[in-house]
């Protein structure tokens, strides 16, 4: 399947088909970062989302099942961030020592203004990543709910009336980077692809990868994936088989 531009479109799109036919998305190449935002992934994401998150769930340790009050609080949630909250109000990768950050971990819904903000340090230095990135998800309207290292985080947007409503954002906070990833349904179909994977592949097969350096996480199941989506994957498949 190839998008207008005619690249190869991910294999991983295949988890979403009713979403990838129904609306327009960049394709994910070797070449472009860029990721799949707006709309909040939400097309046929009501039919697709409960599938997915349960078969993400029996490889996570997770949490009690989020309060009706903290979910209402937030206003209208993308339908994936909603359901995986309705399902448990925590998934972490690693039952130990994870430290909500390391494997995959999405963050419980209470006290995420807070937590945002300490992604940054303080307001002053949220406001100062906003003036050096036009477009940024340090603006209201976003909240950081998940990460995958001490320095990988990802933000969504809840800004419900933005055409930007759903998109997934990663930061990588020690080295003021942020980049679009792809939509909040999207995410979880990458995730549910890279933890199925992670469990049937052979330690060996994915340290051989590793040290292969950066280029080696770019072939083989990666090729296609951008930037954000292999350090995800990478993160994943490293915690699912630790050194």
């Amino acid at each position: 399947m190839r998008g207008e531009s005619g690249v190869q479109w991910s294999h991983r799109t295949q988890l979403l088909p009713s979403l990838y036919d129904t609306r327009r998305c960049t394709p994910v190449s070797q070449e472009a970062d860029a990721g799949v935002g707006g709309n909040g992934g939400n097309v046929g994401a009501d039919e697709v989302v409960p599938e997915l998150v349960a078969r993400l769930r029996p490889h996570f340790s997770c949490g009690s099942l989020a309060a009706a009050h903290t979910l209402n609080a937030l206003g209208p949630l993308p339908a994936a961030l909603r359901m995986m909250w309705e399902a448990a109000s925590e998934w972490h990768l690693l039952a130990e020592g994870h430290h909500n950050v390391f494997g995959f971990n999405l963050w419980s819904p209470d006290g995420l203004e807070e937590a945002t903000v300490n992604i940054f340090g303080d307001e002053n230095c949220r406001q100062d990543w906003l003036n050096h990135h036009p477009n940024s998800c340090a603006a209201a309207g976003w909240v950081c709910c998940m990460a995958f290292s001490e320095f990988d985080f990802l933000f969504v947007c809840l800004e419900a009336c933005s055409d930007r409503f759903g998109e997934v954002v990663h930061v990588v906070n020690n080295c003021g980077e942020e980049r679009s990833v792809c939509t909040m349904t999207e995410l979880l179909a990458h995730l549910v692809a890279f933890v199925e994977e992670g469990a049937t592949a052979e330690r060996e097969e994915v340290y051989a990868e590793m040290r292969s350096g950066v280029e080696g996480w770019q072939t083989g199941p990666a090729l296609g994936l951008s930037r954000p989506l292999r350090a995800l994957r990478a993160g994943v498949l490293t915690a699912m088989h630790p050194e």
